[in-house]
């Protein structure tokens, strides 16, 4: 098996316009605040993911989850992966 791993992650802080309003107990939402992910690997595959953070059911905030994914959470992984990359590489040679 060909092991793939990650050189990019990218994170998008959206706000994606709905057809209609979105309408719970406590709002009504014309958008809804949204994270994209998108990662992409050493053989050219690309993935997408999203999260939708909502103060009310989950306690983070939009903002937050962006700042923690962006300057917390990919960066630390990246960083992981070159450092596994180096180790694997002093076995390998």
């Amino acid at each position: 098996m060909e092991k793939i791993g990650i050189t990019e992650i990218e994170i998008y802080a959206i706000h994606l316009p709905l057809h209609e309003p979105f309408v719970i107990s406590y709002a009504s939402y014309d958008y809804l605040p949204s994270i994209i992910v998108k990662i992409t690997t050493d053989t050219g595959h690309v993935g997408y993911g999203e999260s939708v953070a909502d103060d009310h059911v989950t306690g983070e905030s939009w903002t937050g989850t962006f700042a923690v994914l962006k300057n917390t959470l990919a960066p630390k992984h990246l960083s992981l992966l070159e450092k596994i990359r180096k180790i694997w590489s002093v076995f390998m040679n």
